[in-house]
């Protein structure tokens, strides 16, 4: 069975989405016809999240699954590299791809077991956009948000930004002040990574914005005995969440 599958390297804004309005059916025989995949990066600043880490391009790889149906399933995933905008999830998808066509996108299980002897070791970026746009089709075919298909326990979740890093503590605080004009009241912090440096930030983020959650997220780069001191004092500030403390 020949392969199908449109492979497209190219710069561009936004990745349009088109959902299909269709009537919930069943479709007693269902194929997967033609898989696309399309990687694209946005015209923005480099940053980075880590003293330690070099400045990143951002990477989307876009896939959509197509049927005999007509039903589509949508999917994207992110990549950071220092060095170029990075291709690997795509290619890594060319090899998965003729394990698709001819395939019910419904079984969804079997197809996630039979994906991961096919490349090893196996990006987990390029099997999780696989299975993602399988459950994106399958939502289109009940008529249903993925939310709503999974259960619906809530109808809306908070949001938070979260910042890069920056050159100095007032720098971080006009960021806050400017995040929160924008809706947000929650902001997570990817600062030096440096204890007594880290600290003075939560510190004045503290004191400048009483009322707004925060977080703080240092790339594993404390000590076991750092993170401990750190963290008790993230907790008399009454920060949401430590995260990622140590190696």
């Amino acid at each position: 069975m020949q392969c199908r599958c449109r492979f497209v390297v190219c710069n561009v804004r936004l990745f349009h989405n088109h959902a299909l309005h269709l009537e919930p059916v069943w479709y007693p025989d269902m194929k997967i016809t033609r898989i696309e995949v399309r990687t694209v990066a946005p015209e923005v600043q480099r940053f980075t999240w880590s003293f330690d880490l070099p400045e990143q391009f951002m990477t989307n790889t876009v896939v959509k699954i197509e049927t005999d149906t007509g039903v589509e399933g949508v999917a994207g995933v992110s990549n950071y590299t220092s060095y170029d905008f990075d291709r690997y999830t795509a290619e890594t998808i060319r090899h998965l791809a003729p394990v698709l066509i001819g395939r019910d996108p419904r079984e969804r299980d079997q197809i996630y077991y039979d994906l991961r002897p096919r490349v090893f070791p196996l990006s987990p970026g390029a099997l999780a956009v696989v299975d993602v746009a399988l459950w994106d089709l399958a939502g289109r075919l009940a008529e249903k948000p993925l939310h709503e298909l999974l259960g619906a326990s809530r109808t809306s979740i908070p949001a938070y930004a979260s910042t890069p890093l920056m050159d100095d503590v007032p720098a971080y605080l006009e960021l806050i002040g400017q995040r929160l004009e924008m809706g947000f009241t929650a902001v997570k912090f990817h600062c030096w990574c440096l204890p007594e440096k880290d600290l003075e930030l939560c510190r004045a983020a503290r004191e400048r914005f009483p009322g707004t959650a925060f977080m703080h997220d240092v790339e594993n780069n404390y000590s076991h005995e750092d993170a401990l001191r750190v963290g008790g004092e993230l907790a008399e500030l009454d920060f949401t969440w430590f995260e990622a403390p140590f190696p």
